[in-house]
């Protein structure tokens, strides 16, 4: 159960925070939440999603945003709930709610809302970008065997 959770954490902001886990394993425990996405996300939206790439398709985008729909993460879809937010990462790094919501709202006034998916992958690259300023320890996916 953690390790989907954290899986979700990935998928959501790509947050990598599941030591012992290879990029297959995260994959595998997304799948369950991409069969609920439409469209159907495809194996490089699942790479995108967990390697924290930047630079993406659409479809990625709209993955994001359906994952983070799906953790209840937005607002009339393109505001980011702050409180959701905190209490997801509380899970991980616990005592860092303030700082949480603190990034929220910075996130929030940085990202321009035109499209869901656009504004779901920006607030992910904010979000990851705020934790990397911060000092907040990112650990990568194991490598594959």
């Amino acid at each position: 159960m953690k390790k989907i959770f954290f899986s979700l954490l990935i998928a959501t902001a790509s947050w990598q925070v599941i030591e012992g886990m290879t990029e297959s394993d995260a994959i595998g425990a997304l799948e369950s939440f991409g069969d609920k996405c439409d469209p159907k996300p495809n194996e490089d939206d699942y790479k995108n999603i967990i390697r924290n790439s930047e630079d993406v398709p659409q479809s990625t985008k709209c993955f994001r945003h359906c994952l983070m729909d799906q953790m209840n993460m937005l607002q009339d879809d393109c505001k980011l709930d702050a409180e959701k937010l905190a209490d997801l990462t509380s899970m991980a790094f616990d005592g860092k709610e303030d700082e949480t919501i603190e990034i929220a709202h910075l996130c929030n006034g940085k990202v321009v809302c035109k499209d869901k998916c656009e504004a779901a992958h920006d607030y992910a690259m904010c979000i990851i970008s705020e934790l990397k300023t911060r000092g907040w320890p990112l650990p990568e996916l194991d490598k594959e065997e």
